[in-house]
């Protein structure tokens, strides 16, 4: 072979041999994902709720997206769960670098663990998530867990005071450091809100909400507002839809009470939703629904915040 034509040709194979060594089997090149800008450069959305990166958020060989996600403060973080057809739930992260957004990775403080609904607390460097207990005669009860994060690098995680044991769909948490859960007794169809204060470093008994937020059906899957002014929860009771999962909407008072819980309307309960979350910027509420399926796979949505502001205007009407 000529000399120079060799040369030529093994300058072309190193460069194909790279290309094709930079992608992985996603498709993405150098570790990222092609999708640049916050939010993972979609498009902000209106009134009506839109699919959420549904490149992302899509069912992969049986997985699928458990529930929302949840974001750091400065947005450039984003954590989620994946719910597979076996095996353990998976707790999912990406990163925004520069402009960046990098490919889906597992988080490896999960490892070995039944990772589910992640939750930055009331800091970029804290996760709580909920996963099985591994106390001695506690094995195979759900409660919560916390990890963190110092110089950068993820610690072991461990699990947090055993109130939280029997936990179940949804934890949320205020600037004060207050938790909002679902604790399950008696099996399915008794599914309550309680919430627990963080006082001297140390958890408060659970307290379990009114009857402005606990109805006689499952009342699960909470999002409270980082100054506990107004609480988002799934409620399964047969409204508007009989079998139909609902977001309802509670306004904390003055007095510390709560308001009598609003469903949040057509536009978002057309099926099946829940799994309610605002964006730390207040600007975006999440949530997963079936609506454009004819399955129960789950999709990400997102709707402009706003509503809740109209929300209160009309429940603070009936006051």
């Amino acid at each position: 072979m000529n000399l120079k034509l060799f040369i030529v040709t093994s300058i072309v194979s190193i460069i194909s041999l790279s290309s094709y060594n930079a992608q992985n089997n996603n498709g993405y090149i150098n570790g990222f994902t092609g999708l640049k800008g916050p939010y993972l450069g979609e498009a902000p959305p209106g009134s009506t709720p839109k699919l959420f990166a549904p490149n992302i958020f899509k069912q992969v060989a049986g997985n699928s997206v458990h529930s929302s996600p949840s974001f750091s403060s400065d947005g450039k973080e984003m954590y989620y769960t994946i719910m597979p057809t076996e095996g353990p739930f998976v707790i999912k992260y990406m990163k925004m670098i520069g402009e960046k957004w990098t490919n889906p990775e597992t988080v490896q403080f999960t490892e070995g663990i039944d990772g589910k609904n992640s939750l930055f607390a009331n800091s970029d460097d804290i996760i709580i998530f909920k996963s099985l207990s591994q106390r001695k005669n506690k094995q195979n009860y759900p409660t919560l867990w916390k990890v963190e994060r110092q110089n950068g690098v993820w610690g072991k995680p461990y699990e947090l005071d055993s109130i939280f044991d029997n936990l179940s769909m949804g934890v949320s948490i205020t600037n004060s450091g207050t938790l909002y859960f679902t604790l399950a007794k008696n099996g399915y169809g008794s599914h309550d809100i309680y919430r627990s204060q963080l006082i001297n470093g140390q958890y408060s008994n659970p307290e379990k909400l009114s009857i402005e937020i606990n109805s006689d059906g499952d009342d699960w899957q909470p999002f409270v507002a980082p100054d506990e002014s107004y609480l988002i929860f799934s409620r399964y009771k047969g409204e508007p839809q009989n079998g139909i999962i609902n977001l309802f909407i509670s306004f904390q008072k003055t007095n510390g009470n709560w308001t009598e819980a609003l469903n949040m309307g057509e536009a978002i309960n057309e099926k099946d939703a829940g799994w309610p979350y605002v964006s730390p910027d207040g600007k975006y509420i999440f949530f997963v629904s079936s609506k454009d399926n004819d399955s129960w796979f789950y999709k990400v949505y997102w709707m402009d915040a706003k509503i809740i502001d109209e929300l209160k205007s009309k429940v603070l009407k009936k006051e």
